[in-house]
C-alpha cells in the first residue's frame, strides 16, 4: 500500500509505503555427507515486510520515485542448509528507485531497483511497453534477484564465508535467486491497473547450476482508493 498524504497519488509529493509477502520454494544441491558428496533437497518458506518513506517527482517525460526505510526478510529452510548464507530472519535499511519514461504517444519504459541490507538482497526489473490503445499495452520484461548467497555462487565476492563453502565442496552451489525474461499485457484506468505476464525463469546465472528454465506466470491488480 502506498499513501500520498498531501497530494494525488499521481502528483508530485511525499509518499509512505508498506509492503509484505509470503511464499515458498525448493532447491537441491551437492552437499557433503560424511566423506562423500550427494545431492540433497531442501524446502523453504520466505517472507518479507517493508516500511518506507519517499517522494515522487514529475520531470516530464520522466517520473521518478525514491524511497528509503527498513526491511525484514526471512528464509526458513529444512533441513538446515549450512552452505546457505541467506538463511533465517534478517533486517536492515532498504532503498528503492522507480523510473517511468513516456517515449512519445506509443511507447513507455519502466525500471525499478531495490537494495536491502537484509541478506544483502537486491533486485532490478525493467519493462518496455507499446500502447495498442491509450489504456492497453503489451511489451517485454526482465528481472534479476540476488542476495548474499547469490554473490558467492556467482563469484562476485570472496569473503571468508564464501571461502568456507569452497572448502566444503568443489562443486558450485545452486543459485537460489533467479532471473526472468518474458512478455506482459497491461490495462490501466483512472482507478488502477491489471497486468499479466509470463515467460521463463531460472538460475541461468549460476555457476554449475543446470540453468534449465522454468515457466512463470504473474498477475497483478493495483487499485486506487
Amino acid at each position: 500500500m502506498t499513501v500520498a498524504p498531501f497530494s494525488g497519488i499521481h502528483e508530485e509529493g511525499l509518499r509512505f509505503r508498506t509492503a509484505s509477502g509470503y511464499g515458498g520454494y525448493s532447491y537441491s544441491g551437492m552437499r557433503r555427507e560424511g566423506k562423500d558428496f550427494g545431492v540433497q533437497s531442501f524446502e523453504a518458506t520466505t517472507g518479507f515486510a517493508d516500511v518506507l518513506a519517499g517522494y515522487l517527482w514529475r520531470l516530464d517525460p520522466l517520473i521518478l520515485k525514491v524511497f528509503a526505510g527498513a526491511s525484514a526478510i526471512s528464509h526458513d529452510i529444512a533441513p538446515f542448509d549450512k552452505e546457505n548464507l541467506a538463511i533465517g530472519l534478517d533486517w536492515s535499511a532498504k532503498g528503492v528507485i522507480e523510473l517511468w519514461l513516456n517515449m512519445g504517444d506509443d511507447f513507455w519504459g519502466s525500471a525499478d531497483f531495490s537494495w536491502s541490507g537484509a541478506h544483502n538482497t537486491r533486485s532490478a526489473r525493467s519493462r518496455i511497453g507499446y500502447r495498442l490503445q491509450p489504456k492497453f499495452s503489451i511489451g517485454l520484461e526482465g528481472r534479476i534477484n540476488v542476495d548474499a548467497q547469490g554473490d558467492c555462487d556467482l563469484g562476485w565476492v570472496t569473503t571468508a564465508a564464501c571461502a568456507a563453502q569452497d572448502k566444503e565442496s568443489d562443486e558450485a552451489k545452486s543459485l537460489l535467486d533467479y532471473s526472468r525474461a518474458g512478455a506482459f499485457v497491461r490495462y490501466e484506468w483512472t482507478g488502477g491497473e491489471i497486468s499479466v505476464s509470463g515467460g521463463v525463469s531460472g538460475t541461468m546465472l549460476g555457476r554449475g547450476s543446470d540453468g534449465d528454465p522454468n515457466p512463470y506466470v504473474t498477475a497483478n491488480w493495483i487499485m486506487q482508493y
